[in-house]
């Protein structure tokens, strides 16, 4: 009788020793990671804005940028964290037939922005939809020279201006795996900066200079497309 007694107690001390590690290792897949790789850096192959504003000859947001950013993920279960950057560059000129009140030249704008942001997908294992929100610090600089025609006059200025502030974006986005660890990502949302813009003119033919420090607001919507690996 009591060897019977020893054995049934060993069995359930075997059995209750399995089920705590089986729980142990359901807490640790859970919340430690839900995939074996959750590592994820992605490139930005292009970018489209739905609505653009002209500060002189570039549009704040281009329509088309290509190659112009870098996104880095770690997936945790449900959440994700993100990190990003971008950068674009464009010059561009405007002849006197372009527009109607014979103002013309050529300029030059760099922006870029950095920071960091949350995904939320409500599948663990598959990201076919998540929601995301970025928080980013942006900077747009422009150099432009421009020629005004008033009747038989001419004028020239050159005009440096920079808008640095917040940028925020969030939306919605989707995940597919292409091939093992290579995945295609679309992303498609609201983007709204503020901040400040400082503009310094400068008339070339007089030492005369101004400068303007005015809060700037822009809003877009865009859609962005990734190519990613994960590891």
């Amino acid at each position: 009788m009591k060897t019977k007694f020893l054995i049934i107690l060993i069995i359930c001390i075997k059995v209750c020793g399995y089920s705590q590690a089986v729980d142990a290792d359901t807490i640790i897949d859970t919340f430690v990671s839900a995939r074996s790789q959750p590592f994820e850096i992605g490139f930005t192959f292009a970018s489209v804005n739905a609505r653009n504003e002209i500060m002189f000859s570039n549009p704040d947001e281009p329509c088309l940028e290509l190659l112009n950013g870098i996104l880095f993920r770690y997936k945790f279960n449900k959440l994700s964290l993100r990190i990003n950057f971008s950068f674009n560059e464009k010059q561009s000129s405007k002849n006197p037939m372009d527009i109607a009140d014979y103002q013309f030249g050529k300029s030059e704008c760099k922006s870029f922005k950095i920071g960091a942001g949350l995904q939320w997908t409500p599948l663990i294992k598959k990201e076919l939809i998540y929601l995301f929100l970025d928080c980013n610090y942006k900077s747009r600089n422009e150099n432009s020279e421009i020629v005004n025609i008033v009747a038989s006059y001419y004028t020239f200025q050159t005009i440096h201006s920079k808008a640095e502030g917040l940028d925020m974006v969030g939306g919605l986005g989707t995940k597919l795996r292409i091939y093992k660890n290579f995945y295609f990502s679309m992303e498609g949302g609201f983007n709204q900066f503020f901040g400040i813009n400082k503009k310094k003119t400068i008339q070339v033919s007089t030492p005369k200079s101004s400068t303007q420090i005015v809060p700037y607001r822009f809003d877009t919507i865009l859609l962005r497309f990734y190519l990613s690996l994960t590891f």
